[in-house]
């Protein structure tokens, strides 16, 4: 959900099933061709999530949101950066506890598949 600062109204982005919660919450200002919004990322239930979303009065989800499962079931706290509508997403992963952390990275444009 979005809500402008200090406002009664909202709007919903993306539905999320399940009552897992969202944790490591994390967001960045784009603009893309002239629009601005927010790239988000978040990690949830053994995966790391990523979106986007545009407009200047109203946010407005600009294709679903991408889910990349994480190697194990921990994965660490995402990060995120953006340059124009290129938006990079860098976190700490691994298969069990017994092996040694890894970096994965996954680079999408809104409304585009993470690669």
């Amino acid at each position: 959900m979005w809500a402008p600062h200090q406002k009664d109204a909202f709007s919903k982005l993306w539905p999320l099933d399940g009552d897992a919660p969202v944790e490591s919450l994390r967001g960045v200002p784009i603009e893309v061709k002239g629009e601005k919004g927010f790239a988000i990322t978040f990690r949830r239930s053994g995966g790391i999530w990523m979106g986007a979303a545009l407009g200047s009065q109203t946010l407005t989800a600009r294709g679903p949101l991408f889910r990349i499962m994480g190697l194990g079931p921990v994965v660490g706290s995402p990060t995120i950066a953006a340059s124009g509508d290129a938006i990079l997403i860098a976190w700490a992963d691994h298969a069990s506890a017994g092996d040694p952390w890894g970096l994965r990275l996954a680079k999408f444009s809104p409304g585009e598949a993470p690669r």
